[in-house]
């Protein structure tokens, strides 16, 4: 098993068996080490002791083992998988086992699952790659991988895909998910069942993030359209699909339509929340629901509305969870750009410091939830007066913005915020932005973006022209 993960970091939780008696498992261990087969370290050369609980979780006896990882010699790993491919060893169940260990113990995404799933993901990577030609076959009709190997995998697939969406790998994302879909209609048939509406949904999600906004559309339809028949109007994974809808029609401009949707979505999420009070997804259910309304209200002036939903939400949010979760952050930040348009400029920066000290620590500098946190911030610099700062901020945005993105390329910040883009969430205040996305030559200076007699969105109009200006290589005149 060993030989079919990456050769470094090995949990030695994806090997043990869950109920294998832990003296006879590092008995064993002891002898890979002592021929030189493994090398065995402490965690602490790895990780803290947050990734060791994780991990304990999930094998209860792992604590009494002194030594958690090993690396095996790229030579020693060669050589057991030539062994392993001889007709006389059982390579297909080896393999199986195997992923079946890394699927069971890779996480389903969440935000305190994060450090496990930085250790885990090479390893998964490693193994969905061991014979991926076998996995062609099947696809196209042989069946010589096993059919609990295809379920395994494409949960596996499943979950790499969340992985690295949050993680901004967005390409990549959209490969597995595509792969996890492919695999879930050869084993359930063309017909809609909730595994192959589950990975479509991760499918739609990240081309959504890709400003394929037309095709996450009309996937995220059909998909609330099979959950309506197949689990009904209120099971949380038919509300979530209404918000994801009513994200289209808010990105869309159609407020009135989104905000249908997005109540039917509190109002189920309510009744789920009220019925188990306890439970972990209903409640955050409730809190997404919560946060979309407010949305949807703060496009439409609705600002005090929307202050009173994001207060709810985030004081439930922190009952629950605590305060350094993202999905808290996402609160705080839509609460920020509630303050910026009434005016409270104080309470917004505040918010927005936190927000972008916790994106920045959690997920980096260039990350695109980082990028767009760092955009809204420096348009509230600008519009409190702070130029000089706004200035300063928005030039490091824009080096970083090069990085991501490249000269001459769509922004990545506003690629993945939607197109169009509303002046409210950008700038504070002005109209609902109709423009399309710009081609990598043409400034947003050209487009018509905000009343004229709009002053704070004419300075941010000004200031992302001259950002877009300086990216397509236009002359200093013309910025």
């Amino acid at each position: 098993m060993m030989s079919l993960l990456d050769r470094q970091q090995i949990p030695l939780a994806l090997v043990q068996d869950t109920g294998e008696d832990i003296f006879d498992f590092e008995e064993v261990i002891r002898v890979l080490e002592a021929f030189s087969l493994i090398h065995l370290y402490s965690y602490v050369e790895v990780c803290d002791q947050e990734v060791i609980g994780l991990l304990c979780d999930h094998r209860p006896n792992l604590s009494s083992i002194s030594p958690v990882f090993c690396d095996m010699h790229r030579l020693v790993q060669a050589s057991t998988r030539e062994w392993l491919n001889q007709p006389e060893n059982d390579e297909v169940h080896i393999a199986t086992k195997t992923l079946v260990s890394v699927t069971k113990l890779m996480p389903p995404g969440s935000y305190k699952d994060l450090p496990l799933s930085r250790i885990l993901y090479p390893h998964a990577d490693v193994v969905l790659a061991y014979s991926s030609d076998e996995l062609n076959v099947v696809l196209g009709g042989d069946g010589r991988i096993s059919t609990l190997n295809m379920q395994y995998r494409a949960s596996l697939l499943l979950k790499l895909s969340c992985y690295l969406r949050d993680q901004g790998d967005l390409a990549l994302s959209e490969d597995r998910a595509s792969l996890s879909v492919e695999i879930r209609r050869r084993l359930f048939g063309p017909d809609e069942s909730e595994q192959i509406l589950e990975s479509m949904e991760s499918l739609a999600m990240t081309i959504e993030l890709l400003d394929r906004r037309e095709e996450a559309d009309n996937m995220h339809r059909k998909i609330l359209e099979a959950r309506e028949r197949l689990l009904g109007p209120n099971d949380r994974r038919t509300l979530n699909s209404l918000g994801l809808v009513g994200c289209g029609l808010r990105l869309l401009g159609e407020f009135a339509e989104a905000e249908k949707l997005y109540r039917r979505e509190l109002a189920g999420s309510r009744t789920l929340h009220e019925q188990d009070p306890n439970a972990g997804p209903p409640i955050d259910s409730l809190i997404i629901a919560l946060n979309n309304v407010a949305v949807v209200q703060l496009c439409q002036g609705e600002c005090e509305e929307a202050q009173t939903l994001l207060q709810e939400a985030l004081e439930r949010s922190q009952d629950i969870n605590g305060r350094e979760l993202p999905r808290i952050w996402s609160t705080m930040e839509l609460l920020a750009m509630t303050n910026q348009q009434l005016g409270k400029y104080e309470e917004a920066h505040s918010l927005f410091a936190e927000v972008l000290a916790g994106n920045k620590e959690v997920f980096g500098e260039t990350h695109y939830k980082t990028l767009i946190t760092r955009d809204r911030y420096t348009a509230l610099l600008s519009q409190e007066g702070n130029y000089a700062q706004a200035e300063e901020e928005g030039m490091s945005l824009l080096k970083d913005e090069i990085r991501v993105s490249g000269v001459g390329r769509h922004s990545t910040i506003h690629n993945l915020r939607g197109r169009p883009l509303r002046a409210e969430e950008v700038w504070g205040g002005g109209e609902y932005l109709q423009a399309p996305s710009p081609s990598p030559r043409t400034s947003l200076g050209d487009k018509t973006i905000c009343k004229s007699s709009d002053s704070f969105a004419s300075r941010q109009c000004h200031c992302f022209s001259y950002l877009y200006c300086y990216v397509s290589g236009s002359s200093r005149e013309d910025r």
